[in-house]
């Protein structure tokens, strides 16, 4: 959305930037962390709170150097954001093309890690019904789709 509205903007004064803020400790992200599902809590197992006034700092900070997009001090958040920035502005283009082939290396690490954590919580007995409801619902309406297509073919058979 941020990178269609910079481009839909660009003849205009109204400049448009990309702000990923990480875990701040804030009462919001306590209530977030008590509701968020276990699966996410376990990817995001051991990974920093940031204080908010050094989010703000570094937002500004970047900001005023005019990037585009603002990972606000978080390393992970800043390897994601060079990662993932596709075509979007980059004002550290040389520093990008050089550190590109490592986050990729960084990237695909991560990535097995996280899809890692996924599979092991959703393998638990209680994961498919407690944590994955969307996913419950799909097995639910699989399994029926499943199972009519299979008294079809018996009815088709029996004829």
């Amino acid at each position: 959305l941020a990178e269609v509205l910079r481009s839909e903007l660009a003849a205009t004064r109204v400049s448009v930037h990309l702000a990923l803020p990480p875990g701040m400790a804030t009462p919001g992200f306590d209530k977030e962390n008590a509701e968020k599902p276990r699966v996410t809590r376990a990817i995001e197992a051991g990974e920093p709170t940031h204080q908010p006034e050094s989010v703000a700092a570094a937002l500004l900070s970047s900001l005023q150097r005019g990037h585009y997009a603002c990972a606000c001090g978080d390393f992970g958040l800043g390897l994601l954001v060079r990662a993932g920035s596709g075509l979007a502005p980059r004002t550290t283009f040389w520093r990008d093309l050089v550190l590109l082939p490592f986050i990729a290396i960084i990237g695909a690490f991560y990535r097995r890690m996280w899809d890692f954590t996924v599979r092991r919580d959703a393998s638990r007995e209680d994961a498919v019904e407690k944590e994955y409801p969307v996913l419950n619902e799909a097995l639910k309406s699989t399994e029926a789709t499943f199972n009519d297509a299979l008294q079809a073919a018996d009815d088709t058979l029996k004829r």
